[in-house]
């Protein structure tokens, strides 16, 4: 009997003892995958304003400084560029498309959304013009968040899109568009299209809008901007 028992504490000690090096394992891994998602937001900040000047020597460049004013289709631009600046960081990301809405401020005239309703137009270098209905972004495996280069310049299309309008003086920017990085969690629902509401709202990627920013994506590399030579424009101007 006093055998069995001092099996059965045996046994059990052992058990303990596995489910503690397994709950240390789990919580290593954890603290490892959130070090790594750390540096992944860390960089996606340290690149912006070299993205951003990439973005704008591309623009410059295809128009000659007369940039076009445009409702939409930067995202892909600058999510593509993003891309690459981080690749070059050893993170890889995916370029994806689906549909957006932000409530910049509380008023009645400060929302944007993309993929919901109307076409977007997008100039390229080569003959016409290029629809698109959505918005792209960048999202990391095992990163529940979206990056998004294109958020600081989104308040410009609500004054755009306000405009056309023919309403003026709605613009102020509440929500904060320095934010590069916003997790899921953090996220409203689509009911900021609607609603005097602040936040940022994005759909899963969405499969038939992703395709169509990779078209987007290719057919800009080839006519609007080109990766190598805005990369060397850009290492020429910053040396």
């Amino acid at each position: 009997m006093a055998q069995t028992k001092k099996k059965k504490q045996a046994a059990a000690a052992k058990r303990r003892t596995k489910q503690a090096e397994q709950l240390a394992a789990r919580s290593k891994k954890a603290q490892a995958v959130k070090a790594e998602l750390e540096r992944i937001v860390a960089v996606v900040y340290e690149v912006y304003s070299e993205v951003k000047a990439q973005y704008d020597t591309a623009m410059n460049t295809t128009f000659n400084g007369n940039i076009p004013a445009m409702k939409g289709g930067i995202c892909i631009p600058l999510a593509t560029l993003g891309q690459a600046a981080l690749k070059k960081r050893g993170i890889d990301t995916k370029l994806v498309g689906g549909k957006a809405a932000f409530g910049f401020n509380t008023g009645s005239y400060g929302a944007l959304d993309f993929g919901f309703t109307h076409n977007l137009f997008m100039p390229y270098a080569h003959e016409g013009i290029e629809s698109f209905n959505g918005h792209a972004w960048l999202e990391v495996d095992g990163m529940d968040a979206v990056i998004d280069f294109a958020m600081p310049e989104l308040p410009t299309l609500v004054a755009i899109s306000n405009a056309e309008m023919g309403i003026t003086g709605h613009e102020d920017i509440e929500l904060d568009v320095t934010k590069l990085v916003i997790k899921r969690s953090e996220m409203v629902t689509a009911q900021v299209r609607h609603k005097p509401m602040l936040g940022y709202y994005y759909t899963k990627p969405v499969a038939s809008i992703t395709e169509r920013v990779h078209q987007l994506a290719d057919l800009g590399s080839r006519f609007l901007w080109d990766l190598q030579t805005v990369q060397n424009s850009y290492s020429r101007n910053a040396a």
